[in-house]
């Protein structure tokens, strides 16, 4: 079986994910909902400086091929 480059980026975010749940069980509970928002609050950063930026660009490119 070939294990490609993808595979292993995909399998090596499963292990961190999986990783930070098991180091985050047998924390203070503020301190694990602290960082929990944490995460959160960054991957919907992320996202909405992503969309935002494929609008831009969107944007721009309808308005070169006007």
């Amino acid at each position: 079986m070939r294990v490609t480059r993808q595979k292993v980026r995909w399998l090596r975010l499963a292990t961190l994910a999986m990783g930070t749940t098991f180091f985050l069980n047998g924390c203070d509970p503020s301190i694990k909902a602290t960082i929990e928002d944490g995460v959160i609050t960054l991957a919907n950063s992320f996202l909405a400086a992503l969309f935002q930026a494929l609008v831009q660009v969107g944007a721009e490119a309808a308005q070169t091929t006007v």
